[in-house]
């Protein structure tokens, strides 16, 4: 069992870690401005403290004829 401490200026807690689970996240309208203000950053901080299994998938749909390419230029 791990435990993670999130702290916080107004409180500090100690959250029960269970096993994460893969999971498979949807976004529609992945070339929108909440997707890339709010919800690709979000993402990206739970990655980068291990918060998403290895195996986790996220499909992005988008509005419009969008390649690879695109998109990638678009999220960066």
């Amino acid at each position: 069992m791990e435990y993670y401490l999130n702290t916080n200026c107004f409180y500090i807690n100690i959250i029960k870690m269970e096993t994460i689970e893969p999971c498979v996240i949807i976004i529609f309208g992945a070339t929108g401005d909440l997707t890339n203000r709010k919800l690709l950053p979000a993402l990206y901080k739970l990655e980068l403290d291990n918060f998403l299994h290895k195996d986790t998938k996220i499909i992005a749909f988008a509005k419009g004829p969008f390649g690879i390419i695109t998109m990638t230029a678009i999220v960066i």
